[in-house]
């Protein structure tokens, strides 16, 4: 069988979670003798790297139909799975069935909706749209998320199959487009492991007090103020909080720990993750939205056991309170630095919640998801 992937970017795993799956999906099916092709809209300083595994090209237009549709006959396509926009896919919809193949549409991203903040909508427009959203962006917000809520119905009536990331984000996405959640049309596959190692006992044994965040510097996402307010309660000075990541809101965070005086907190800017997390014992996510996030994935991976606010929907699939990690209600700050404060101070009770961890990380193998791929293939 052959198969296509339609992408934003080349599937480097520098890029982005997205591009990352995509590689580490398409290892699994070139070893499983399946042809994977890839078409991406746009450039990027990363490319290349997987040429003996997928056949990639990049799309100078996004709508030549003929040219698309010739691509998929002449490469024998049978399966396109479309990991890029969805106001992308009632188009690929038409090529793909013309051209006699079946079209899946992976949701990477929160179900949830929401149209972008109001600073993102101001600095995003410009001109007379730019000072209306200014002065009224509720109105703005309403017919924004109207509008994105008709982009995904119109895709999933458009596609043979829409992947979500989760079980409970299958339900909250059924919801919200309004239909049942035993829609055929309608599933799940989990994002895999992203690291193909895994870490020892002796290693997990000799983890520092280090506190993490691997994450993109972005308020409206991350919300690491809330973090912040957090570790102002229980900071001691042998542990340490260490940011990975960058991002616009760097230097509105780096004056935040400067005002607030807090200690031991370091910015280490975009970093290869491994170190750190075969060092951390703790993993700290305060986001007010996320998908399936695949730094949770691999802190149950290195034993960095996950303190999570519960503000996404796969958080409370990915996370059992108090066995491999804890959850925290939303916004709680209080009880986010009670647990961290509890794991301060009990060793035991990390080294417990570290190895659960690592245990339930091994239902996101490769080898697991790649599987429940092949069968959807085939009942396609």
């Amino acid at each position: 069988m052959n198969l296509l992937f339609v992408t934003r970017f080349y599937p480097d795993a520098r890029i982005g979670g997205i591009e990352r799956v995509t590689g580490l999906l398409a290892k699994y099916f070139h070893e499983k003798g399946i042809q994977v092709y890839c078409l991406y809209f746009e450039s990027s300083e990363y490319g290349g790297g997987l040429d003996d595994v997928i056949q990639a090209y990049r799309l100078n237009d996004l709508y030549d139909e003929p040219w698309i549709q010739s691509y998929l006959t002449r490469n024998d396509i049978k399966v396109v799975i479309n990991q890029s926009h969805f106001f992308y896919t009632p188009f690929l919809s038409k090529v793909v069935h013309a051209a006699g193949a079946k079209l899946i549409t992976c949701c990477h991203s929160s179900t949830s909706m929401k149209t972008l903040c109001k600073r993102d909508a101001i600095k995003q427009n410009h001109g007379l749209k730019r000072m209306l959203i200014s002065v009224a962006y509720p109105v703005f917000k309403v017919f924004s998320e109207r509008k994105l809520k008709k982009i995904h119905r119109t895709s999933l009536e458009s596609s043979d199959k829409t992947i979500v990331l989760s079980k409970s984000i299958k339900a909250q996405y059924a919801s919200i487009l309004g239909i049942d959640a035993t829609d055929k049309r309608l599933d799940y596959i989990c994002n895999p492991l992203s690291f193909d190692c895994s870490i020892s006992e002796k290693d997990l044994a000799n983890k520092e007090n280090i506190i993490l965040v691997v994450a993109r510097l972005y308020e409206p996402q991350k919300r690491l103020t809330l973090l912040f307010k957090a570790w102002q309660q229980m900071q001691c000075d042998d542990w340490r909080l260490v940011v990975v990541g960058d991002g616009e809101d760097r230097a509105m965070y780096e004056n935040m720990v400067d005002r607030l005086h807090l200690k031991n907190v370091y910015f280490e800017g975009v970093q290869n993750p491994m170190p750190y997390y075969h060092k951390a014992k703790i993993f700290a996510m305060t986001s007010s939205w996320e998908g399936f996030p695949m730094t949770i994935l691999e802190s149950f991976q290195m034993g960095v056991v996950p303190v999570v606010m519960d503000s996404f929907p796969a958080a409370k699939d990915m996370i059992q309170d108090g066995e491999n990690g804890y959850l925290v209600d939303d916004g709680d700050t209080l009880a986010f630095a009670k647990y961290l404060q509890i794991m301060m101070v009990d060793n035991d009770k990390v080294m417990q919640l570290a190895s659960n961890a690592c245990a339930s990380s091994k239902i996101y193998n490769i080898s697991e998801i790649g599987a429940q791929w092949m069968k959807l293939f085939n009942v396609l």
